[in-house]
């Protein structure tokens, strides 16, 4: 999987090496109705991430954001802009 981050505001214009990026996240799939983490990742500091697991027959993929870098100066609103998902 890899998620890519968007920002808006003064961070997307000023195209800073430090504009916030997502940090942590986790990948759950739907397994037979329980979620079920698949893949994690801490600390990042880039606008790619990109997540290993292996392969999962489902129906539902959630990614959850759970803290984002800060600048001293953020003022943008941070989004993901893209999530892409293929087996290897």
């Amino acid at each position: 999987m890899v998620l890519y981050t968007l920002l808006f505001g003064d961070e997307a214009r000023d195209g800073n090496a430090t504009t916030p990026r997502l940090a942590d996240c986790s990948v759950e799939v739907d397994i037979e109705g329980a979620w079920r983490q698949v893949a994690s990742g801490e600390g990042n500091t880039q606008h790619v991430i990109e997540l290993r697991f292996e392969p999962v027959q489902t129906e539902r993929v959630r990614v959850n954001i759970k803290r984002l870098n800060e600048a001293p100066y953020s003022t943008g609103v941070r989004v993901l802009s893209e999530v892409e998902m293929y087996a290897e």
